[in-house]
């Protein structure tokens, strides 16, 4: 399924598995306010067995007003247009709800069958439409920007560095202590080797915390 909105257009296809299983679920389509089905069917006349493409629609609930008119152009690039019945349509609330798109005799399938299955596909175009009002589309929301989780541009960052980082277009102010500190904590396990010496009143693992719990507020 295909739609132009600006110019009113629509594709509607499908494929019918097996020809002789006419009464298969059909999917509703909805295209400017109107459900659209694309279904088929087996008619005998004068002794002869003919298949129909039909186009059965009805006005969709959120299309406001009752009295509504189309005028329609429908068309195909798989069939011969001696077996189009007819390609405009006018079709309202009080019109029939079918519309014979496609007469094909029951021995002429075969040209249009594939892997036993057959294929349909139809163009329309909206020539005119009146009497309704189709609700707009509201436009999508655009997420909008997280703010930063740390301001590295600010006036305080770049008094006390002596380091900058550039990051695509993002500039880090950063102190080469902090930067060679955190550089050696990301290397090494060892924490003893930035303990104080003459500290007693904590073991390894408590130095540790401290330091991570210190690096994660600059």
């Amino acid at each position: 399924m295909t739609e132009n909105r600006e110019e009113k257009k629509f594709v509607i296809k499908r494929v019918f598995e097996g020809v002789l299983n006419p009464e298969q679920e059909v999917v509703e389509e909805k295209h400017f306010g109107i459900f659209w089905k694309l279904r088929h069917s087996l008619k005998v006349s004068r002794n002869e067995v003919f298949d129909y493409f039909q186009l059965e629609f009805r006005k969709a609930e959120d299309v406001v007003e009752s009295e509504w008119s189309m005028e329609i152009e429908v068309d195909s690039n798989l069939y011969r247009d001696s077996i189009i019945k007819n390609k405009t349509h006018s079709i309202s609330g009080t019109s029939e709800k079918v519309i014979d798109l496609v007469l094909i005799n029951y021995f002429d399938l075969e040209d249009y069958r594939f892997n036993g299955n057959l294929e349909a596909e139809f163009h329309v175009t909206i020539k005119k439409m009146t009497g309704f009002e189709i609700p707009k589309q509201l436009p999508k929301q655009l997420p909008k920007q997280l703010p930063k989780l740390r301001n590295f541009d600010d006036d305080v960052a770049k008094k006390f560095s002596d380091v900058c980082l550039l990051a695509g277009n993002q500039k880090f102010y950063v102190s080469k202590l902090f930067k060679k500190c955190f550089s050696e904590m990301t290397k090494t396990t060892y924490f003893e080797d930035f303990v104080p010496e003459d500290s007693t009143d904590f073991d390894t693992e408590v130095w540790k915390e401290i330091f991570l719990k210190a690096i994660s507020f600059l």
